[in-house]
C-alpha cells in the first residue's frame, strides 16, 4: 500500500470483544492507518458526529445497540 494513502486513511473499529478490537487496531495501526475504537453501537454514534472515518469495521452482534441498528 502506498504509505501516504495509509497515513491519511482513518478506520473505525467497533466491536464489544476487547481482544478482537485490539487485535484489529494493532494490525491496522502497524500498517500505517489511523484507528479509532468503539466498544458498542451507542458509543459509536457520538464518535461519528466528530470523526469521518474512511472505513468502518462494525460488529453486527453486540449487546445494547447492535451493528444493524447503527447502520
Amino acid at each position: 500500500m502506498h504509505e501516504e494513502y495509509a497515513m491519511a486513511s482513518k478506520i473505525l473499529v467497533v466491536d464489544d470483544e476487547p481482544l478482537l478490537r485490539k487485535a484489529f487496531s494493532r494490525v491496522l495501526t502497524g500498517a500505517g492507518f489511523s484507528v479509532i475504537e468503539a466498544t458498542d453501537g451507542r458509543k459509536v454514534l457520538p464518535i461519528l458526529e466528530h470523526e469521518k472515518p474512511d472505513i468502518v469495521l462494525l460488529d453486527l452482534k453486540m449487546p445494547g445497540m447492535d451493528g444493524i441498528d447503527v447502520l
